[in-house]
């Protein structure tokens, strides 16, 4: 068992219109646990999320952003493989244009 940390850079510093969370598919698959995140932070316009020890297995990391211009970057430590979406390469970047009320992403890695 292991804990999952996350970093997460907003654009504007602050930890206001963003939400970020572990998730990982119940052996059902049709569900999901959703892991909550303790955070610190800010470290230099910095925020980092820790989870609870976790079994090694796929997870998901969550990022959502609901305020008019809101970015956000998001980097899993050690920047594990990211399984889906292929290809994919950290950090995963989430941006809120002005056209939508949310955006949100998730990418998997083994952990």
């Amino acid at each position: 068992m292991a804990r999952i940390v996350v970093k997460v850079t907003p654009k504007n510093g602050n930890d206001i219109g963003w939400d970020v969370y572990c998730v990982r598919w119940k052996t059902d698959e049709k569900s999901l646990i959703i892991h909550k995140l303790a955070w610190s932070g800010p470290n230099d316009g910095e925020y980092t999320g820790t989870s609870a020890d976790l079994p090694q297995d796929v997870y998901g990391v969550f990022a959502a952003v609901n305020l008019t211009g809101k970015k956000i970057s998001v980097i899993v430590e050690d920047r594990p493989l990211v399984l889906q979406p292929g290809g994919a390469i950290w950090p995963m970047k989430v941006e809120l244009d002005g056209t939508t009320t949310q955006a949100a992403d998730t990418w998997y890695f083994s952990h």
